[in-house]
């Protein structure tokens, strides 16, 4: 029931694509310049509008779904994750070559979507907590054994615990080497 607008544009040969899933009610421009970098250095990406935000049409807006549940539309993003995934497949980028990038929200989204594309090549989640709209991290986090990166500032102390317990979950599963922690200490 859900039309999501995205900006795709492909990798250059043997590089990685990065999907970007953004915070609550940000979309896809959220990531305009990171983007441009990314392309710069020949990666791709798809950043796309998350149900509900920005020009992604179905059900209603964002602010108006039920901020509790475990079949909420905030947990269905994953749907949205997976959707994504399926057009990079189609467009010749397999799952290992796919890097999700989360911020807030959507990293929360991007955690919780490795329970159903564990072959998924890489994770980052930016400001990740261990519930957002009943968008649980950490079950996900006991099953995914790719690389993480994990971003976080210390200034919300509740946040940056969170974080950490999301970190050091995901080393227990995925192992040493495979997850890295990344600490701002100020808000540049």
């Amino acid at each position: 029931g859900w039309e999501l607008a995205a900006l795709y544009l492909p990798a250059q040969e043997g590089k990685k694509t990065v999907l970007l899933l953004h915070d609550l009610g940000k979309n896809k421009e959220a990531f305009a310049s990171f983007k441009k970098d990314l392309s710069q250095e020949g990666f791709g990406c798809l950043a796309l509008d998350l149900r509900g935000h920005g020009q992604s049409i179905g059900q209603g807006e964002a602010y108006s779904f039920a901020k509790e549940g475990v079949d909420n539309e905030y947990n269905k993003m994953t749907r949205d994750v997976e959707a994504a995934v399926a057009f990079l497949d189609k467009n010749g980028v397999s799952a290992a070559d796919i890097a999700v990038l989360g911020a807030g929200l959507g990293a929360n989204v991007a955690a919780k979507s490795m329970s159903f594309s564990p072959d998924i090549g890489a994770l980052a989640l930016i400001s990740p907590t261990t519930n957002n709209k009943d968008v649980l991290s950490i079950p996900a986090m006991r099953l995914y054994k790719g690389d993480i990166l994990i971003a976080a500032g210390a200034a919300d102390k509740k946040s940056f615990l969170e974080a950490s317990v999301i970190r050091n979950v995901a080393f227990l599963t995925a192992g040493e080497g495979k997850v890295t922690f990344l600490t701002a200490y100020d808000l540049t």
